[in-house]
């Protein structure tokens, strides 16, 4: 099953998607963007499958963290990954457990807090239906939700796995 969604994600990198960043390991399925609305600079965090270890029967995962200014510069590019640094495992199986937002056409009775400033967080990753099937998930919110509780405990529990360079696969 592994082999297949490796596979599967090999065929979507290369067909109708852009390239990887060079020096980017093979396997992207995620990004998450931590975006201020005040600051200067903003966060992009790539998450990507190095390889299957069999012999331990998991995928290793890398992160790429990026900062940028305001104008989309990048200032600083880091590395991690699930080989030396245990917590990234726990933080990316806590992303199955965050709770998903519903869809919400304008015109309901509903409560919609707004919050003009603040910090605005989105998640792009793999998703499917209860029955199975796939698709891609994008969630875009702003302080006070699961999102942006699963975003700062990715930043506060990886704070000490971030390198100069990229892992080897």
């Amino acid at each position: 099953m592994t082999a297949l969604f490796l596979l599967a994600q090999a065929a979507s990198t290369a067909i109708g998607q852009p390239a990887p960043a060079t020096g980017t390991p093979f396997g992207k399925w995620a990004t998450v963007r931590i975006e201020p609305a005040l600051g200067e600079t903003h966060t992009e965090i790539a998450i990507g499958t190095i390889r299957d270890d069999r012999g331990r029967k998991q995928l290793d995962y890398w992160m790429r963290r990026e900062e940028r200014d305001r104008q989309g510069d990048s200032l600083k590019v880091s590395w991690a990954d699930s080989r030396s640094c245990p917590a990234m495992r726990p933080v990316i199986e806590a992303m199955r457990d965050m709770g998903t937002m519903q869809f919400a056409p304008p015109g309901g009775a509903d409560n919609i807090i707004v919050t003009m400033d603040g910090t605005m967080y989105t998640l792009e990753a793999p998703g499917r239906y209860e029955s199975g099937h796939a698709g891609t998930i994008r969630i875009k919110a702003n302080v006070r939700t699961p999102l942006a509780d699963w975003a700062e405990r990715l930043r506060s529990d990886m704070a000490g796995c971030w390198a100069a360079k990229a892992p080897l696969a």
